[in-house]
């Protein structure tokens, strides 16, 4: 019996120590060997900041700007790196290796996705010793391993955002208003992260230095618009800077671009780095000395305010030479003078402003206001006010009250729910309980009964090794049945293309299933596109970086075997990572060319290419055919016909009020979908589309809880994913009403879904296809092009299909009496 009990207590005391961390005590790869210079402090590395101007998310890509000082006698290569524990345990190295010039000051961007909860990181700098080059690693890459450890300093977090706010930023000493979007609720708790009268608020970075900015696209993820103003020259741009800020355009990022005083440098082919992403434009047309109360619409929505009567105005027309997409007039000034202009590229835009927005006379007063002029220009609504004060003010004091009951409704907090394999796992582990139970039951007390009733007791050791040859036996043979034996991915992704842009931009969460021990050269890749080449953008910085969502911590623990595998800055799609026959979670960012996704599908024999065309003022004569690789589901057709006129009154509801919608219904029942290959008729779509103001507002709906302090928002997940789409449209909450109704208001917000909002694209006229391809064990593979060890894993999974093509230009009018 004793030594029974001492068996027991071995067992117990294995398993615990397994699960709290005992692997730690083996060697580790990259285990850090102290150098000599440490002491001595040869090399010194000092963090500037974490994100440009100071802006980064929690559970984002962001850049940690550093400077160091070699004061050795020789250049030599340095790893910098940043360590990030994944959910399994393992260490995830974001490495830069850089070369170091003894003696002078150096300033470096390390780039790492950050952890969702912790207070600080440790950054590193090793000695690098240079090893044999990949062969399947990109042309020219050099691989490196990290030697003695020089120094390392800690990464203090505590001033990065919380998930669920937006970002701006702002580069040069003004804010043209933006700064109105960061105002805070003057409230306590989850209601802190809010917009006083809306959803999730924006945090504002202003004061940056063009030289300053990131020199690789990841470090700009995070920032959904850039303002630039012409009193910071662009000048200074680093090639590396540019190609960044290109890139980022390209997937998804908005450039606002504000003409001053000067504006030669901007429009300079020679001076301007980044001249090839502006508008293509004839030179401006320049008037000093105007009257801005003649724009008074476009400054305020206060009829009364004194503006400056003697301002710089530039007006703008497309060159000869301009594409379809290349100089798109957004707003005009009364006399139909176009005063700001958009180019197209990837799912980005650059947009020229041509008021002087800086102008101190402006400024003073507070001008322009955000919910006059920024709506229009980026594409938002809901009431802009500065604090907890003025929203009594002006929605009194019980709305003021009801604000402050909001509680944060995350809409896509289930992505965890959507890449989860665990359902899987556990039909193996109840596999594991039922062999165990029925094994017990007649190796022990059923197979003895069964023995004495004939007379066999004495068999009974007989008895109990055959049981246990024969449950040996089920048990190998079940887990081996149901071992996975292929690679798999079940991914959440979102899936975008514009209309006359080749190239696709894709963002997915995934738990790759890899069936072996040892390692896995995890890729995230495909092919480029005509674009892409053109402005320089490589293939190989796609990002994948680990992902747990946000609050979640690491396995306790870890496995037993814990390692670190390296994601390297010029290369940040490649990973090998630790392989145990089981899932590993990432997330991919991503730009090429994979599905084939709706195109425009002409009559037979047409000539001509076909186009859409506006039908009686509202509905859209065209078609559209597509040919990805299963059938969409769910479809939502949005269009709109631009703004509302300019001075009309209601600017929140400037943009939202010219939207209509149209849910598909196909006419099968047992297949409600529109399936590859076949044609669908926009004109019969679209005729009876209705207004979206009420589809907005349902989509907010989806968001009132079912009781708890803040979390998953309620509705089918098509829903709360259009709400990601459509956040910067979702109406804000009616305090009033809900303070009569005492009614928890509805606080939106996100975790992931940042960059990924479409309400710029209402600033102009357009027409947007939203649908949902399930994918089930699916040889095409996922949506964003992943491989592993090579191989193509079969797909598993949602994704949400997004195409827009742009209609012509209608910059709104003017409102007149």
């Amino acid at each position: 019996m004793k030594d029974f009990t001492f068996l027991v207590l071995l067992v117990v005391t294995t398993i615990v120590l397994s699960m709290f961390g005992v692997g730690e005590v083996f060697a580790q790869d990259g285990e850090d060997v102290l150098d000599v210079e440490v002491a001595s402090g040869a090399f010194e590395l000092r963090v500037v900041r974490v994100g440009p101007g100071g802006l980064a998310r929690r559970g984002g890509w962001t850049g940690v700007l550093v400077e160091a000082r070699d004061r050795g006698l020789q250049q030599r290569e340095i790893v910098l790196r940043v360590s990030v524990e994944d959910r399994d345990g393992d260490d995830a190295h974001f490495d830069r290796v850089v070369a170091s010039n003894p003696g002078f000051d150096q300033s470096f961007w390390v780039y790492a996705r950050l952890p969702s909860s912790g207070g600080s990181l440790t950054l590193s700098a090793y000695s690098a010793t240079e090893t044999v080059v990949d062969p399947n690693a990109p042309e020219g890459l050099r691989g490196f391993d990290a030697g003695a450890l020089l120094t390392r300093t800690p990464v203090d977090l505590s001033r990065a955002v919380v998930s669920g706010e937006g970002m701006y930023a702002v580069v040069g000493p003004n804010d043209f208003g933006l700064r109105q979007y960061s105002a805070g609720s003057g409230q306590s708790g989850p209601r802190e992260n809010a917009s006083p009268a809306g959803h999730e608020p924006t945090r504002v970075a202003t004061g940056l230095a063009a030289q300053e900015l990131p020199d690789r696209w990841q470090g700009l993820e995070p920032i959904e618009v850039l303002a630039w103003g012409s009193d910071e020259l662009p000048s200074g741009l680093t090639g590396d800077q540019a190609r960044a800020l290109r890139e980022w355009v390209l997937r998804g990022g908005h450039l606002v671009v504000v003409l001053g005083a000067t504006d030669g440098v901007w429009l300079s082919e020679v001076d301007n780095p980044i001249h090839d992403m502006m508008p293509v434009i004839a030179p401006p047309l320049r008037r000093e000395g105007v009257d801005l109360s003649l724009y008074q619409g476009l400054l305020t929505i206060q009829p009364s305010r004194d503006l400056p009567d003697s301002a710089v105005v530039r007006s703008f027309r497309h060159a000869d030479d301009a594409g379809a997409y290349d100089a798109i007039p957004i707003l005009e000034g009364p006399g139909g003078d176009v005063v700001v202009i958009r180019r197209l590229l990837g799912s980005g835009a650059v947009t020229l402003v041509g008021l002087d927005l800086a102008m101190p006379a402006l400024r003073s007063t507070g001008l322009p206001e955000a919910e006059a002029f920024w709506h229009r220009v980026l594409g938002r609504r809901g009431p802009v006010v500065s604090g907890a004060t003025e929203l009594a003010q002006r929605f009194g004091d019980d709305a003021a009250r009801a604000a402050n009951r909001r509680d944060p409704s995350i809409f896509d907090a289930d992505i965890d729910e959507q890449v989860d394999t665990s359902r899987r796992a556990a039909a193996g582990v109840l596999l594991g309980f039922i062999v165990f139970g029925a094994y017990w039951l007649i190796a022990g007390p059923v197979g003895f009964r069964v023995l004495r009733r004939y007379g066999m007791s004495r068999h009974a050791w007989v008895g109990f090794g055959a049981s246990a040859v024969v449950f040996t036996a089920i048990g190998w043979g079940g887990a081996t049945a149901i071992r996975p034996s292929t690679i798999e991915v079940q991914h959440l992704t979102f899936l975008e293309q514009v209309h006359g842009q080749p190239i696709q931009r894709g963002k997915s969460w995934g738990s790759v299933l890899v069936p072996w021990y040892g390692e896995a050269r995890i890729d995230v890749g495909g092919t480029g596109s005509a674009l892409a080449e053109s402005f320089d953008i490589r293939r190989w910085h796609n990002l994948l970086a680990p992902w747990s969502p946000i609050g979640d911590s690491a396995f306790v623990g870890g496995f037993p075997d814990n390692r670190a595998y390296r994601i390297e800055s010029r290369a940040p799609s490649l990973a090998s990572v630790p392989a145990r026959s089981t899932v590993k979670q990432f997330r991919f960012d991503w730009a090429g060319s994979n599905w084939a996704m709706p195109a425009l599908a002409g009559l037979p024999g047409q000539v001509d290419a076909p186009v859409l065309v506006w039908h009686n003022g509202t509905a859209i004569d065209g078609a559209l055919r597509h040919n990805l690789p299963g059938v969409l589901e769910d479809i939502v057709l949005i269009w709109s016909r631009g703004q509302t006129p300019v001075g009309s009154g209601g600017s929140e509801r400037a943009i939202s009020s010219q939207i209509f919608t149209s849910k598909l219904v196909f006419e099968n029942p047992d297949d409600p979908g529109w399936e590859p290959g076949e044609r669908l008729d926009l004109l019969a779509a679209t005729a009876n589309g209705e207004p979206a103001t009420k589809y907005l507002g349902d989509l907010l709906t989806t968001g009132r809880r079912l009781g708890g302090a803040g979390g998953l928002a309620m509705g089918d997940i098509d829903d709360r994913m259009m709400a990601i789409s459509l956040f910067n449209l979702l109406p804000p909450p009616d305090l009033r009403a809900d303070a009569s109704s005492g009614r928890v208001p509805v606080l939106a917000s996100r975790s992931e879904g940042h960059g990924w909002d479409l309400g710029r694209w209402f600033t102009q006229p357009c027409l947007i296809v939203v649908g949902h391809l399930i994918q089930q064990q699916d040889e095409a593979g996922p949506p964003v092009p992943i491989t592993v060890d090579g191989r193509v894993p079969l797909a598993s999974g949602r994704t949400v299909v997004r195409w827009i093509y742009p209609m012509p230009a209608d910059p709104p009018g003017w409102f007149s009496e």
